[in-house]
C-alpha cells in the first residue's frame, strides 16, 4: 500500500485517499494574503507532532525568528524536530561542513548540496521551500526545464516529501517558469475571492493536480479555526 502524508486540514485528506503520497514534490500556490507559509508550516507542523516525522522548513524570504514569530502566533510553537532555516544558515552549514560553496553560484545547486550534506540517506522527512520565488531571485536559471526536473527529481531521490511555495503573479500561471506545475507531482492552490456578505476575503483551497490520487477539483472555503485548517465540504466554483 502506499504510503501517504497527511494534510491535516480538516475534510480534505479523506478527499485525498488519505493525503498526499510520500516522496512527492507539491507545489503550494497562490497570491499574496493566500497563507501559503503558514499552511505548508502547518502540515510539517502536524505532521511532526502527530506522525514522529522530522520536517525542514526552508525560508528565504523572512528570518527564521521572524518565521518562528509568526506561527507562534498561530498556535504552532518551535519544536525541536521541525528546523527552519535561512541561507546565511545554509552557506554556514556549507562552509562548516568544508565544502567550497563559495565557488557554487546556482543556488539550487548550493541548497541541493546542504540537503545532500544533512539528509544522509534519511526518509520521511518533509521539507518547505519558501519560496520558489525567493530561489529565483538568487540565481538566474538558464535552462528551466532541465534544471527543474534535475532538482525535483533529487529531492525525490533523497527522500524528502516537499513543499514549494509558489507566488502567482496572475490568475494564469501558478509558477514563474511556467514548466513546475507540469515537472511537480501535485498543486494545491489557494485563492482569495471577496465575500460581499461579509464585506471581507474569503480563502479557498482547490487540489489541481495530485498524481497516483484520484481527486475531484473542485474549490472548498478554508478556514483556520482551533489552531488547524480545514475545509468546508461544500465545494464552490473557483
Amino acid at each position: 500500500m502506499m504510503e501517504r502524508i497527511r494534510t491535516y486540514i480538516g475534510g480534505m485528506d479523506d478527499l485525498l485517499e488519505g493525503g498526499i503520497p510520500a516522496g512527492s514534490v507539491m507545489l503550494i500556490c497562490g497570491k499574496p494574503g493566500a497563507m501559503k507559509s503558514s499552511l505548508a508550516y502547518s502540515i510539517l507542523y502536524k505532521n511532526v507532532i502527530n506522525e514522529n516525522r522530522e520536517g525542514l522548513y526552508v525560508t528565504l524570504e523572512q528570518t527564521p525568528a521572524s518565521m518562528l514569530e509568526q506561527m507562534n502566533a498561530l498556535n504552532m510553537p518551535e519544536h525541536k524536530s521541525l528546523t527552519i532555516v535561512s541561507y546565511n544558515d545554509i552557506d554556514d552549514e556549507l562552509e562548516r561542513s568544508r565544502l567550497d560553496h563559495r565557488l557554487e553560484q546556482n543556488w539550487i545547486k548550493r541548497i541541493t548540496n546542504y540537503l545532500e550534506n544533512i539528509q544522509h540517506g534519511r526518509k520521511n522527512t518533509l521539507l518547505a521551500i519558501d519560496s520558489l520565488d525567493g530561489l529565483y531571485s538568487l540565481t538566474k536559471v538558464e535552462m528551466p526545464r532541465r534544471e527543474i526536473f534535475l532538482f525535483f527529481k533529487t529531492l525525490r531521490e533523497m527522500g524528502f516529501t516537499t513543499f514549494l511555495i509558489s507566488e502567482m503573479k496572475s490568475d494564469s500561471y501558478f509558477t514563474r517558469c511556467g514548466v513546475e506545475d507540469f515537472l511537480a507531482d501535485g498543486i494545491i492552490h489557494l485563492d482569495l475571492e471577496y465575500n460581499s456578505d461579509k464585506n471581507a476575503l474569503a480563502l479557498k483551497v482547490g487540489v489541481v493536480k495530485m498524481r497516483a490520487t484520484n481527486i475531484g477539483r473542485q474549490y472548498f472555503p478554508l478556514i483556520y479555526r482551533d489552531d488547524s485548517f480545514s475545509i468546508i465540504t461544500k465545494p464552490t466554483i473557483p
